[in-house]
């Protein structure tokens, strides 16, 4: 595996990098119809039949959607808000316990936001992502290994899907429990040398180490292989690695960021959509058949995890959805066009 030190990244050298790694974007949009003949509405119901599979995602298609950034600085002393997650619900949710979901993946996060662990005792594991705040990486992933009988030393990589702060927000505590850097990609390195201190989350990390897009991390029979997409950030990292159910074996993806929330950016929105195009293709080649995300409310985490406590021997595991699986790159493609046609056929309007 292939890292490059990135220490600093700010001004200039930040922009750098995020151009540097934005050709396998531009080729992506270059492969996907902007779908011109068909109206917003009908691209929505395109992507709404395939979230049918994906309700946590459906909002992804409404097209009354108000677009907000928030890839915007804000000071410490502002109202608190949102780090752009997206994980939509209302405020009242279950307890999510720490849960081995697969042989080789475990579930140490919250009710609104998931850290993943994926590897073994044996082998080790990498951490993605880093919930919201010190105290939230302390107890619910720190916390939820001691109750699973893991070993946090045994974490040979920590990277945090994309550079916002419901997902970096407790890198201190486990930079410095772990003794590893934050690993991000270039882009969301340079994003978040911008972002200054959050009011909820603190301070966005400002050093660390560049993934890039197609490397993989292999620990004994668990393969992963790194995706930088331009979608939900410029540079989120969205993972498709092997899981295995008592020994047989099956292929997941972990969609790094999911909400349309930097902005009424045509550009951006056609980009999300040409990730997903693209990421549909490696997926078929892969053979995905589960899907997962780091917000429990868009992948029904909750749901499954009861299913899985409940669950029988020789029943089918709850998160694997065969064929259907694919079908999320429908919501990710469809969804994101129509909003892209709202915007270039005049009926969106701000708030403003």
């Amino acid at each position: 595996m292939r890292f490059l030190a990135v220490t600093k990244l700010i001004g200039a050298i930040a922009l750098g990098l995020a151009t540097a790694c934005a050709s396998p974007v531009d080729s992506e949009t270059e492969d996907v119809t902007s779908l011109a003949s068909e109206t917003p509405n009908e691209i929505a119901v395109r992507g709404l039949a395939a979230a049918e599979n994906f309700p946590g995602l459906a909002s992804l298609c409404d097209l009354d959607m108000v677009f907000r950034d928030v890839n915007v600085p804000r000071s410490a002393s502002e109202q608190p808000r949102s780090g752009g997650g997206g994980g939509g619900g209302g405020s009242q949710r279950p307890v999510l316990p720490p849960t081995q979901v697969f042989d080789n993946l475990y579930f140490v996060g919250n009710s609104r936001v998931a850290s993943w662990l994926v590897g073994t005792e044996e082998d080790g594991y990498v951490l993605f992502d880093a919930l919201t705040s010190d105290a939230a990486a302390e107890q619910y992933i720190i916390g939820g290994m001691a109750e699973l009988g893991l070993d946090p030393s045994k974490i040979k990589h920590f990277i945090v899907s994309h550079g916002h702060g419901d997902h970096y927000g407790g890198h201190r505590y486990l930079t410095e429990q772990l003794g590893l850097p934050v690993s991000m990609s270039a882009p969301d390195w340079a994003l978040s040398s911008t972002l200054g201190v959050h009011p909820r989350f603190g301070p966005a990390p400002v050093e660390g180490e560049i993934i890039e897009d197609g490397q993989q991390i292999e620990l004994g029979e668990t393969l992963i292989n790194l995706y930088v997409t331009s979608a939900h950030t410029p540079g989120t990292i969205s993972p498709m690695f092997t899981v295995y159910d008592n020994g047989e074996p099956h292929a997941a993806i972990l969609w790094g960021g999911t909400g349309l929330n930097f902005g009424a950016d045509e550009k951006r929105l056609r980009e999300y959509a040409a990730s997903s195009n693209r990421l549909r293709k490696l997926a078929i080649d892969q053979g995905v058949d589960i899907f997962i995300s780091n917000h429990p409310a868009r992948d029904g985490t909750g749901e499954k995890m009861e299913a899985l406590a409940a669950r029988k021997g020789g029943a089918p595991h709850p998160f694997v959805m065969d064929e259907a699986a694919i079908g999320v790159f429908d919501v990710f493609e469809f969804c994101p066009l129509a909003q892209a046609e709202r915007i270039s056929s005049g009926q969106y309007q701000s708030a403003d």
